[in-house]
């Protein structure tokens, strides 16, 4: 065992003998150029002042990080190829500059491991996880941050996660992350899975063995949304999944606390998949991942997927709605479709109560893109909601979600669904290019929720969802702009 004492620095590359533990109870100062490579456990009870090359960990057995004080290296190395290395004492193990994971498990039990870099290239990856909490530090950039997680010690418990950032900007400085396999109970079962994407009803969640569902949880330092957003590749490795699957699977996303998997979404009217066939659809042998972008809240993603086998039953490509002359022109697009009949236009005054407006032959098969388009000759006064009814051969019907009109293309607000049970959108109308302060409040004023938005079209749609859910009631929600208040009231059941 060597143990230091007082102080000392190293000016050169050593490596200390295989199994030895070294002992830090005074100070060690790692100058540029060192190298150093343990063997055996690491105890830190003194400082550390790391400006070296490379620390490595390349037991060939268990080995242990711990002491009494914090410790930070420069340029750390995970290269065990025994049981792993479990932290235990101090309060995080950081890494200031690159962290490279060759292989082996890091433990992290209570602890944390930090990779303050917010480069995202400063973690360099092959194989291994982190078997707890891994903190990494982002920039507002277009990087792509991987996280290797995992929910035990065996190789079949790694699940990774990469957070693919699109110029985020929202006071973040930090992303904590976590996965657990979830063994499904009561409220928090596929049973209760309620959502949909591009029409066809997800209704299973992907996990180590059937009845379970991996969960990974994104939890930023701080949050107050100014622009940008950002996606998830959620990978399918040691999970349910196969090739029987491809273009069935997407990633859904539950804000906390949520007690029920009825609050797993899509938000398929908000975000975007990856086109069917392609990678963030596809298994690939297992290499594959569930890839979704346009997300701008947090907390937990999970896989989800839709029965039967091959493409989803249609595809939809968009379904939108745009004001001309007097009417409404309504136009979708499909990338594929199976077993189609037809589809019918829906028309709502409130986004609630929707009645038939029009209803056209779907092509039954396809694998080309088609477009259909449909006409609203008298539409509502003020502001009518379109959505799409598709029908199946069998008579099995979805719905898309809801687009909606301001036909008086006057600087106003809509919000729906109205009554909501969780999530819900904003539309704003006429305010193109300008800086717009989203604000939710109870009755008695109470603030739940604030954003700022720079609105880029004349018609625009915001998700509202809070990070804790609103309780039933009535709330307000108002738009702020030009020092002019838009207010509308929801109901949340």
């Amino acid at each position: 065992m060597n143990t230091i004492l007082y102080s000392v620095s190293f000016l050169f590359s050593f490596s200390l003998c295989a199994q030895q533990q070294f002992t830090n109870n005074g100070a060690v100062n790692l100058n540029s150029g060192t190298r150093i490579t343990f063997f055996g456990d690491f105890i830190n009870n003194g400082s550390i002042t790391d400006l070296g090359q490379m620390v490595s960990f390349a037991g060939t057995g268990p080995q242990n990080i711990a002491g009494n004080a914090a410790t930070t290296f420069n340029n750390l190395t995970i290269a065990n190829t025994g049981s792993g290395i479990t932290l235990s004492g101090f309060t995080n193990l950081t890494v200031a500059n690159t962290l490279t994971l060759t292989s082996g498990i890091i433990i992290t039990s209570t602890n944390i491991v930090v990779l303050s870099s917010s480069v995202a290239s400063s973690l360099v990856y092959t194989s291994g996880f982190i078997y707890g909490t891994f903190r990494r530090y982002i920039a507002s950039n277009t990087s792509t941050y991987l996280y290797p997680l995992g929910d035990g010690t065996a190789s079949t418990n790694r699940h990774q996660i990469t957070f693919v950032n699109n110029a985020l900007n929202a006071g973040i400085s930090y992303l904590d992350a976590t996965v657990l396999d979830f063994v499904q109970s009561v409220n928090n079962t596929d049973v209760n899975l309620s959502t949909t994407q591009q029409l066809s009803p997800i209704v299973h969640t992907a996990g180590e063995q059937v009845g379970h569902s991996t969960i990974w949880t994104l939890t930023p330092d701080a949050y107050t949304y100014v622009g940008g957003n950002y996606g998830v590749q959620l990978f399918v490795e040691n999970t349910t999944l196969s090739a029987a699957n491809d273009n069935m699977f997407c990633p859904l996303k539950r804000t906390l606390p949520s007690t029920s998997y009825a609050g797993f979404l899509t938000y398929d009217a908000v975000t975007a998949i990856s086109p069917a066939g392609s990678a963030g659809r596809t298994f690939s042998a297992g290499t594959g991942y569930a890839q979704r972008t346009g997300y701008t809240s947090f907390s937990q993603h999970t896989i989800g997927f839709a029965n039967g086998v091959g493409e989803l039953p249609i595809e939809l490509i968009d379904f939108d709605a745009k004001p001309d002359g007097n009417n409404v022109d309504l136009f979708w697009t499909t990338a594929s479709e199976s077993n189609s009949d037809y589809f019918r236009v829906q028309r709502s005054p409130d986004g609630t109560d929707f009645t038939d407006l029009d209803q056209q032959n779907a092509a039954g098969n396809s694998s080309i893109i088609i477009k259909y388009t449909a006409v609203d000759y008298n539409p509502y006064k003020e502001i009518s909601y379109y959505r799409l009814k598709q029908v199946d051969n069998d008579g099995k019907f979805k719905y898309s979600n809801p687009v909606s009109v301001n036909f008086q293309n006057e600087k106003t607000i809509s919000v729906y669904p109205n009554p909501a049970s969780g999530t819900f959108y904003v539309c704003i109308f006429g305010m193109s290019g300008q800086k717009i302060s989203i604000l939710v409040r109870n009755g008695n004023g109470q603030e739940y929720y604030a954003r700022i938005v720079t609105v880029m079209e004349d018609r625009e749609v915001i998700e509202i969802d809070p990070l804790n859910k609103l309780a039933a009631g009535v709330y307000f929600v108002e738009a702020v702009s030009d020092n002019k208040r838009y207010e509308k009231k929801i109901v949340i059941q």
